[in-house]
Formats: structure tokens, C-alpha cells, sequence
């Protein structure tokens, strides 16, 4: 039975196509958390860029941040809220 909730699940990593382990791992553990509740589109990541241009992310990442911008950390939590 599928999870139920209104509340949205949020994972922050790293995410592909960046090319790392990390983000496999967090594309692979939203994928299936998503497959687990009941509005798989209360399920997305904000993505860790290394590089100023950045990805182009699938649907699945609502934001990305540059990992060493601090302000973007604050950008990011106030998109989640």
C-alpha cells in the first residue's frame, strides 16, 4: 500500500547527469521513493551543481544550488517552505 501523505519528501545531493556515485545514489533513492507513496510528485531534489552552468536536470529536480554559494543554501530552504 502506498505511503500517504500531503507533505512533500525532499532529498538534497548531488543528482545525475553530474557524473559521481553520490549522484546516482540520490537519483536511484528518489526514484524509489517516489515508486513508494501515493503522489509520487510530492517527491523531488535539489541538485548539487559543481560547475556554474550547472545540469540539465530531469524533471525530478525542482532547484539546484552551487555547492560552494552559501546564499543558494538559503535560496534552496526557502523554496522548500
Amino acid at each position: 500500500m502506498p505511503y500517504k501523505s500531503d507533505r512533500s519528501i525532499v532529498l538534497l545531493g548531488d543528482y545525475l547527469p553530474r557524473k559521481c556515485g553520490i549522484a546516482t545514489f540520490t537519483t536511484d533513492i528518489c526514484n524509489a521513493v517516489a515508486k513508494e507513496v501515493e503522489s509520487p510528485s510530492n517527491v523531488f531534489a535539489i541538485a548539487m551543481n559543481d560547475t556554474d552552468e550547472g545540469y540539465i536536470y530531469p524533471e525530478m529536480v525542482k532547484f539546484s544550488i552551487r555547492d560552494q554559494m552559501t546564499s543558494e543554501y538559503e535560496k534552496a530552504a526557502d523554496f522548500i517552505n
